[in-house]
């Protein structure tokens, strides 16, 4: 289970870049969910600031030497100039991607 530790770290990681506030007005968490199961997850976090993670993990081919998880997910956010981004992503044996990801394969299972 140690490539899901990985996986987890670098989610959170990723999640605490995006809630990074970018000014100095204060953000508040709007919603927060957090359910983890031993075969998945549902994360769902969303700021005052625009910013939302929603992501579902699911434990492929458990108790096997195929056991992987795939993860897929969005997260959105609101530049300082106003405009919405929007990136929704896979991440299975297959690797990283989605739509506007050009590195898909490069990041997981390899």
């Amino acid at each position: 289970m140690r490539p899901l530790k990985g996986v987890f770290v670098c989610l959170a990681l990723v999640a605490i870049a995006l809630c990074a506030p970018q000014s100095p007005k204060d953000v508040t968490v709007l919603q927060y969910i957090n359910d983890v199961r031993p075969d998945g997850y549902d994360l769902l976090f969303e700021t005052s600031d625009g910013t939302l993670r929603q992501e579902t993990g699911v434990l492929k081919n458990p108790g096997t030497d195929n056991e992987i998880w795939e993860v897929v997910g969005k997260y959105k956010w609101v530049s300082p100039d106003g405009e919405e981004h929007i990136m929704d992503f896979i991440a299975n044996e297959g690797g990283v991607g989605g739509p506007g990801l050009g590195i898909r394969g490069a990041l997981v299972g390899k």
